[in-house]
């Protein structure tokens, strides 16, 4: 009977833990950043100069010194809550986008967004840390 609970028990708590594993916890590193557009980049709005700083419960994006969002940030595993709390391009409703940071930079893919305009600009730009 042991033998048997532990062959049904065994691959049940696999199954549990797997899904942990595969979104392990991702940290982007606190500091400034650039917004580097792609090279098809077809957002429509002008993110030359955006300066985006991270900090462990926040995202704050400006532009020649104003505010043009501020947002209050979760992580969770590889997926970040952005809801948006003052400035100019402020959305309403919250959004969840799938975190990558590389060498390269940090990258956002949209999960759940409502604002299409927050949604298309942060799909297709490289957050990448000045100095």
């Amino acid at each position: 009977m042991k033998t048997l609970l532990r062959a049904l028990v065994l691959p049940l708590a696999l199954l549990l833990v797997a899904p942990a594993a595969a979104h392990a916890q991702v940290k982007i590193p606190a500091g400034t950043y650039e917004m580097v557009p792609d090279s098809n980049y077809s957002a429509g709005f002008d993110v030359a100069g955006i300066v985006v700083e991270f900090t462990e419960t926040t995202m704050t994006a400006s532009q020649a010194g104003t505010i043009l969002v501020k947002s209050t940030t979760k992580m969770t595993g590889d997926v970040i809550t952005l809801t948006d709390v003052e400035g100019q391009v402020a959305c309403p409703s919250p959004a969840t986008y799938k975190v990558t940071v590389s060498a390269k930079g940090v990258r956002m893919a949209p999960v759940e967004d409502p604002c299409a305009e927050r949604s298309a600009v942060l799909a297709q730009v490289t957050f990448v840390k000045r100095g």
